[in-house]
């Protein structure tokens, strides 16, 4: 008789496996096998047929690259979904040939002389590159910071772009035959094309995945029954029949090819790490550096692979990745399945003669929709790029005006020295090298490019120790442009030298600021330009940057003249010039909302108000002169940064610094959809924020980051504003159950140490508020000393309820900026 289990013999439960690693029954692993296989058919054999075409291969070597293309897709997919040692990051991932590869791989094979002796150098370049991403995968999480979108968004349109030639060539009739004037050609191209988005506008979900591959199979059954599709050597091929190493020969290698075909697996190794990420949120499984490395050892070891058994570089398939969110179907063994089908269609020659069989029109019209939808990913990713530094608008301007000159003009190859004639036969790899190059240049060097700290006299980088031992004069020369006319306030800070700090130092302006009578403020004021008046020749360029971030500089007939009546109303009661800090005000509307609310100040409160907005102005120009002088660092990072920093030599402190938030960025993208979500409602519980900031991932850096958190805290709603409030105690109290405790600690911890009288002077303020405004009083503390807090919040007992909500929102974002920042440190 069996005994019940008792309270020392706890009864064993079930370990259950993640979706990801349950073996589904045979059947569903074909169904859904099949599915991967359909969505990715199309996209694979599109590379070798325009290969072909472009080089001049026979119909008998096309058929081969086709079979050899899907058999080692088939390898490479199970080695990604499967897995041995450290190689495949075990998700259901599908691996195809990229399209960044193709014109590289047409330059690097015209540049030989086309033909099968084209392959050989083709291949050779693509083992070479393959065994350098597969040793490279380890280190690439060190090297990512130097492909954020700018770079990559370039590239991603850059390829679309270039590529469309290659489709048009198909389209008038092919390399072998083009004909621009044939109405048959037009009409075969346009009708695969019309078919392709017909599919898409009508159907959703699976169907729309395979309209390219439904477009191919209509076109050519419509080129066949009119006679213009010939399948004769579909009878002429075998059944059965296995790609073998070096069937074309042994490989060779040219350094420019390898240059080449490296700057490619680069390329893709970024799209691999946001396909790796994107996967597994959907699947709902944590991704981290070590399962990066595991993907980029794959394909690496598959670009390998390709390249001896005649193949080319290989990468993950996104539209699978979109495959996996539509089915739901999480396991990576349906992955796997679908790389056996494949392996096994690549070893029918029959199948790859019946897609060789493809008229080219209809091919063209197809790769034209595919090409242009990479252009469009492309364009996608610029758009998170900050057009306003006229720095990225050099980089892309004169990558792609580089691209786009070789493509149309691919005989400028012939101008150069031979070993530099495939980098100039692709528009791809120019383009690509040129961003990346340029990146380096604008972003990355610190040694002399670009604007110092503030532009010393002598020219270059200033750092703390040189501002500790500047002249008066230097001093003012250096830090004037932080204020508009005398240079009092600077001349007073000088004399709080030496700084132990950055922090010191800006606080030794703000000091300067506050602690001057009444008279000296007022007559600093007048000296500031009226909001909205014209940018004639006495504005200062710091007065004009303010006003651009605000899109004040291009006022029409309308705003001008809104403006100009506040201004005009504001300083015939205050008799001084409407001052507002605008680059902490998110709209237009609300810059004239705010200035006709101070319109009920009183003459006293209205100049104590003015003055903590040239405070707040000159705090973004300081941020501005310390980003100036180290472009990578963010201005809020900087805001942060410890003074030891600013006394390390520039390129140690430049390496530390960036090695510190990559680790941190790193660090942040593979946290599990949990995890992050804690962390990030830590920094400000607004769900709506929470999910804006989580699915942005992966970033490519801290200030990718920090851009998408800033642009999702711009406003809140009522509801968003009382549920963050409830997570921040009061200033000067001890934060309790419910509070962000390590963080409120920390950023009061000024208000702890402060006078007796001070802190009364605060808790009776705060109830002063919450009587007034019914919330608790919110502010920025980290980096404020209690006398700070004590005169904002007296000051801002004065404002109307809806400028102190706009208040309200503006510190809830800078507090959730400035403990994001401390999460990716």
């Amino acid at each position: 008789m069996a005994s019940a289990p008792t309270a020392s013999t706890p009864a064993r439960t079930k370990s259950v496996k993640h979706p990801v690693d349950q073996v589904l029954p045979i059947p569903k692993l074909a169904v859904y096998g099949i599915q991967h296989v359909l969505a990715f058919y199309a996209g694979a054999v599109v590379v070798p047929i325009l290969l072909a075409s472009a080089i001049g291969l026979t119909t008998e070597e096309l058929i081969h690259l086709i079979n050899a293309d899907l058999f080692t897709c088939g390898i490479a997919s199970i080695i990604q979904s499967v897995g041995f040692w450290k190689i495949g990051v075990r998700l259901p991932l599908l691996q195809g040939v990229t399209f960044t590869a193709v014109s590289p791989m047409i330059a690097i094979a015209m540049a030989a002389g086309g033909g099968t002796e084209g392959l050989l150098y083709i291949y050779g370049a693509v083992i070479i590159a393959g065994l350098f991403t597969f040793f490279m995968a380890p280190y690439f999480a060190r090297l990512i910071r130097f492909f954020p979108p700018v770079v990559t968004g370039t590239v991603i349109t850059i390829i679309g772009i270039a590529l469309l030639p290659v489709a048009a060539l198909d389209a008038v009739g092919g390399g072998a035959n083009p004909d621009p004037t044939s109405t048959k050609n037009l009409a075969y191209a346009l009708g695969t094309l019309f078919v392709i988005v017909l599919i898409q506008r009508i159907f959703k979900g699976f169907l729309a995945t395979v309209a390219v591959l439904a477009g191919l199979v209509i076109g050519t059954a419509v080129a066949f029954f009119l006679g213009d599709a010939s399948f004769s050597s579909l009878s002429e091929s075998a059944w059965f029949g296995v790609t073998t190493p070096f069937y074309f020969g042994i490989p060779k290698f040219s350094a420019a090819a390898i240059i080449s075909m490296i700057v490619v697996m680069l390329i893709t190794a970024v799209e691999t790490t946001g396909d790796v990420f994107a996967t597994g949120e959907i699947v709902e499984k944590r991704v981290g550096g070590e399962d990066v490395a595991r993907a980029l050892r794959a394909d690496g070891l598959a670009t390998f692979i390709g390249g001896v058994l005649n193949s080319f570089p290989y990468t993950c398939f996104a539209e699978n990745v979109g495959l996996v969110r539509l089915t739901r179907v999480k396991s990576r063994y349906v992955v796997a399945a679908a790389g056996v089908f494949m392996i096994l269609i690549g070893m029918i020659p029959k199948a790859g003669a019946l897609v060789a069989s493809i008229p080219p029109p209809v091919l063209g019209g197809a790769a034209i929709a595919m090409f242009a939808t990479v252009a469009v990913v492309g364009i996608q990713t610029l758009s998170r790029v900050d057009f306003h530094d006229h720095r990225n608008v050099v980089i892309v301007g004169t990558s792609i005006g580089l691209a786009m000159f070789v493509t149309v003009q691919p005989d400028v190859a012939k101008a150069v020295p031979e070993w530099a004639q495939i980098i100039f036969g692709s528009g791809i790899t120019l383009g690509s090298l040129t961003a990346i190059i340029l990146n380096l240049v604008f972003h990355h060097l610190d040694k002399g490019y670009g604007p110092a700290v503030a532009g010393s006299p002598k020219g270059g980088v200033i750092r703390l120790e040189q501002v500790n031992n500047m002249s008066r004069e230097e001093f003012v020369a250096t830090f004037g442009r932080l204020f508009q006319g005398p240079s009092w306030v600077v001349e007073r800070a000088y004399d709080h030298r030496p700084f132990a700090d950055t922090p010191a130092l800006r606080a030794a302006f703000q000091d300067a600021l506050f602690t001057a009578n009444s008279t000296e403020q007022r007559d600093l004021l007048s000296f500031y330009p009226d909001l909205g008046s014209d940018a004639g020749p006495d504005m200062s360029e710091e007065s004009k940057k303010d006003r651009a971030a605000a899109g004040l500089m291009l006022l029409n007939d309308d705003d001008h003249e809104q403006f100009s009546h506040l201004t005009s109303a504001y300083r015939e009661r205050f008799g001084i010039p409407l001052i507002m800090s605008v680059r902490d005000v998110e709209k237009r509307d609300q810059i004239l909302k705010s200035g006709w609310e101070r319109l009920q100040n009183s003459p006293t409160q209205e100049q104590a108000t003015a003055v903590i907005e040239v405070a707040k102005i000159a705090n973004h120009r300081f941020d501005d002169l310390v980003a100036d002088a180290s472009p990578l660092l963010l201005p809020r990072a900087t805001f942060l940064e410890e003074v030891d920093n600013l006394s390390t030599p520039p390129s140690a402190r430049q390496e530390s610094v960036d090695e510190e938030f990559a680790a941190g960025t790193t660090r942040f993208n593979a946290m599990g959809q949990d995890e992050v979500r804690q962390v990030l409602a830590s920094c400000l519980d607004v769900p709506r924020w929470i999910d804006a900031v989580a699915a942005g991932r992966p970033y490519p850096s801290a200030q990718h980051v920090l851009h998408t958190a800033r642009v999702a805290a711009s406003d809140f709603s009522d509801e968003e504003l009382r549920a963050a409030l409830a997570k921040h105690p009061r200033i000067g109290e001890r934060a309790g159950a419910g509070h962000d405790v390590e963080f409120s600690q920390r950023e009061q911890s000024a208000v702890g140490t402060a006078d007796a009288a001070v802190q009364q002077a605060i808790l009776a303020g705060n109830a002063d508020y919450e009587n007034k405004f019914d919330r608790v009083f919110l502010i920025r503390a980290a980096g404020r000393s209690a006398p700070e807090i004590l005169a904002e919040l007296q000051r801002r007992l004065g404002n109307s309820p809806e400028q102190e909500r706009a208040e309200v929102v503006t510190q809830l974002r800078e507090i959730a900026l400035t403990r994001l920042e401390t999460v990716l440190a």
